[in-house]
């Protein structure tokens, strides 16, 4: 990639496809320099969903800052960070460029005391505490895109100007219950209508961690659509009499709940997060549910019920309600978003996904839905290359017919 033309490029890996979406979403926003960023400089993001992929896409290509979450189904943060320090000759690409010197930050939710010296210690750059503060992330993407890319991303040597551990200010994310209760200290923005008054959602808090309303809608809608497969993980862990997996499970969900607004959840899924198991024996066996908990996960689930039923109304109109979507109109729309793609214009493309919602998209064919789905799913993480590639794709298929 020629970063002199694409600005700079960011690897953002984590689990947690909500997670991706919102940090991928402000890093993309940082294009404005008045949240402190790099003004003149557009921002491209590039995700990995775990360990394994975060790896391949290190070997692949030349990044100016990786944002690594330090709790991966398949490995640790840590185990992805120590290959990458240690083993640079297995992530050289062919080109020659590498990610050894490349700035990474640890993602987690871990708000203890210590945190932060302790990521440092293990060899991270820096440290962002999850859910995201936008003020937090804008000031680390300025911190370290500020100077200019590096061709072939490394041409200094592993001696030179490469401190894994170096950190000139504190950019610690303060806590996330902390954030939450600036709520009342902020006018509330624009709330759709059937957004407001849910109880145990509180649009403002979601609209802070998110970035505006826009990005909150479309970060509630992907938890919504979580919902059924998260309930039924813990219910399988709940079978299995799981405690580190119901643990795991919560962890994960706290923080995604805290970043959408969801204030209930958060709080139930934090205290099931530590109260799930009792410690493991001496001998090492696996942890045992507390008889306690078994109420616990209850009261979450029934939670998560609820606040589907609640959302179901907003994200899931009757199709009866919304006009045919013709495939005149979705390539038109598809042009668009290919020509916004290219000058990296998010509003515009949200403006499009927008239009598009309002219509009822069965009465095109299968092959039509699935190269839009393809379109919608790059769009909304914001996946430049993939994106431009995915409008072409529908276009073709619509030509097609």
């Amino acid at each position: 990639m020629d970063h002199t033309q694409h600005g700079k490029l960011v690897l953002i890996v984590d689990d947690m496809e909500i997670n991706r979406q919102i940090i991928g979403r402000l890093a993309v926003r940082t294009g404005s320099a008045k949240h402190g960023a790099p003004g003149d400089t557009a921002i491209e993001c590039h995700f990995a969903e775990d360990g394994a992929a975060a790896l391949k896409r290190a070997a692949e290509t030349a990044y100016d800052l990786i944002l690594l979450d330090i709790n991966l189904p398949d490995c640790s943060g840590v185990e992805v960070l120590h290959a990458l320090r240690t083993e640079p000759a297995a992530f050289e690409s062919a080109d020659g460029s590498r990610n050894l010197c490349t700035p990474v930050i640890a993602l987690t939710g871990d708000d203890s005391e210590g945190a932060k010296a302790h990521y440092l210690e293990l060899g991270f750059t820096d440290y962002l505490e999850k859910p995201v503060i936008p003020e937090k992330l804008y000031a680390v993407l300025a911190k370290y895109l500020a100077g200019p890319s590096t061709p072939g991303r490394d041409e200094r040597g592993p001696a030179e100007s490469c401190n894994p551990g170096r950190n000139e200010r504190d950019l610690t994310a303060s806590s996330g219950r902390e954030h939450d209760d600036q709520s009342d200290t902020h006018p509330l923005p624009d709330i759709p209508p059937a957004l407001a008054g849910i109880p145990g959602l509180s649009p403002q808090t979601g609209i802070q961690y998110c970035g505006d309303t826009r990005g909150w809608e479309q970060s509630l809608r992907s938890f919504y659509r979580a919902i059924p497969r998260r309930a039924g993980e813990i219910r399988d862990c709940l079978t299995a009499e799981d405690a580190d997996g119901i643990s795991g499970k919560a962890h994960a969900l706290k923080s995604t709940a805290r970043a959408v607004g969801l204030t209930e959840i958060c709080t139930l899924a934090a205290q099931l997060e530590a109260d799930a198991g009792i410690p493991p024996e001496p001998d090492g066996s696996a942890r045992k549910l507390k008889t306690p908990v078994l109420a616990l996960v209850s009261e979450l689930l029934h939670a998560l019920d609820t606040i589907e039923a609640a959302l179901a109304p907003c994200f899931d109109p009757p199709q009866a309600n919304r006009p045919p979507l013709t495939a005149a109109l979705l390539q038109d729309a598809a042009s668009a978003i290919l020509e916004f793609a290219a000058f990296y214009d998010e509003k515009n493309i949200r403006q499009v996904l927008d239009t598009l919602s309002s219509y009822d998209s069965q009465p095109l064919s299968e092959s039509i839905q699935s190269a839009y789905k393809n379109l919608r799913q790059s769009a909304v993480l914001l996946h430049w290359r993939d994106m431009q590639t995915a409008a072409k794709n529908l276009i073709k298929e619509i030509a097609k017919q």
